[in-house]
């Protein structure tokens, strides 16, 4: 019995701000010619499909998608002069990844699960979402044509996902993943019985790890490259595995990191697990700060309810899913109840 001018406001509300027609359909016009200059403005992208998104218009935002994914370069197929290293990285092409709905579903608490499985390789945490953004992937990368990009491409990778190896760095990573340093936010911080263990990862070994695997090739992609890292991650704490999938918990990506991710692994499966609407909502609305010297003015503008809200009936119309090969869905519910029947009738396999 919810008045519809209420869910009108809530399905055009963008942070909390009265959705304005008019401004809407100028910065649409104006996005539109943008990119009819630039093809590879890809944050004219996001903005363009988060604003379809966020008023309703999917068939809009699919076209957009669409346009975006056609003009976004894949990452070529190379190999190592190790054919062990290739007969692994070739198994690691079936991936699956992880894909949260809108609020608190339970995303981390799935992969927890998943992660230690013997024929799984992944990393912890959500570090990498941000990392097929083709930005990224021009920070990280000089080029073939540098002789030393090798060492640069491993420097450069330890210096921006500083996290990854401390969960207690303040430093975020690319793409922001969580609202704050991602290893607070994902309990990263408090593991073990007694919530005292934080994780951390030694730079130095899985540095030496990387540089020997990127020693057999000649130049680098950035499919390769994500491979790479999963194997000096699993090698710097001596776990033997023989990989049958790569699982990617890539979380909440943006559309621009989605369809670079997309382009890179066109053959990707994905799991997404919902919750119960409301339980969600009320439980992200109760998120509290996780370190107290950080401002809470963006965490009490993003806590707001109706904010909040409006992302949840917005969030139904995932593009990444739209345009996947197979996707299967996990209720948070059925995950606790039965947690093995559950994960054995999902894609995992």
């Amino acid at each position: 019995n919810t008045d519809k001018k209420l869910i009108d406001r809530l399905l055009t509300n963008r942070g909390g701000i009265e959705f304005d027609s008019g401004l809407f359909d100028e910065s649409v016009l104006s996005n539109k010619k943008a990119l009819e200059i630039n093809p590879k403005a890809y944050s004219t992208y996001d903005n363009q499909c988060l604003g379809f998104q966020k008023t309703g218009k999917y068939e809009e935002l699919k076209e957009t998608y669409n346009s975006l994914y056609k003009n976004l370069d894949g990452s070529p197929k190379i190999k190592s002069i190790d054919e062990s290293i290739n007969r692994i990285l070739d198994k690691m092409d079936n991936v699956v990844a992880l894909i949260k709905n809108s609020g608190r579903t339970g995303s981390i608490f799935l992969h927890s699960l998943l992660d230690g499985h013997p024929e799984i390789i992944t990393t912890p945490g959500v570090y990498f979402k941000g990392f097929f953004h083709p930005e990224v992937w021009d920070l990280l990368y000089v080029g073939k044509n540098n002789s030393n990009w090798k060492k640069i491409l491993v420097s450069n990778f330890i210096s921006m996902y500083d996290s990854f190896f401390d969960a207690k760095s303040l430093l975020d990573v690319p793409g922001k993943p969580m609202s704050g340093p991602p290893g607070y936010s994902s309990g990263l911080t408090t593991l073990g019985k007694n919530k005292d263990i934080s994780l951390k990862l030694d730079k130095e070994k899985f540095g030496q790890y990387l540089f020997t695997f990127l020693e057999g090739y000649e130049e680098m992609t950035r499919a390769t490259f994500f491979k790479l890292i999963h194997l000096a991650y699993n090698a710097t704490i001596k776990r033997n595995l023989n990989p049958t999938v790569l699982f990617f918990h890539i979380h909440n990506p943006t559309f621009v990191e989605s369809a670079q991710f997309l382009k890179d692994f066109p053959n990707a499966r994905f799991l997404q697990i919902i919750r119960e609407p409301i339980q969600a909502l009320e439980s992200w609305c109760k998120i509290e700060p996780k370190i107290t010297d950080i401002t809470n003015m963006e965490h009490e503008e993003n806590n707001k309810f109706i904010n909040k809200f409006a992302i949840v009936l917005n969030y139904l119309n995932n593009q990444i899913l739209d345009k996947s090969k197979a996707n299967a869905v996990i209720r948070l519910e059925d995950l606790k109840k039965e947690p093995t029947g559950t994960l054995k009738n999902s894609l995992i396999g």
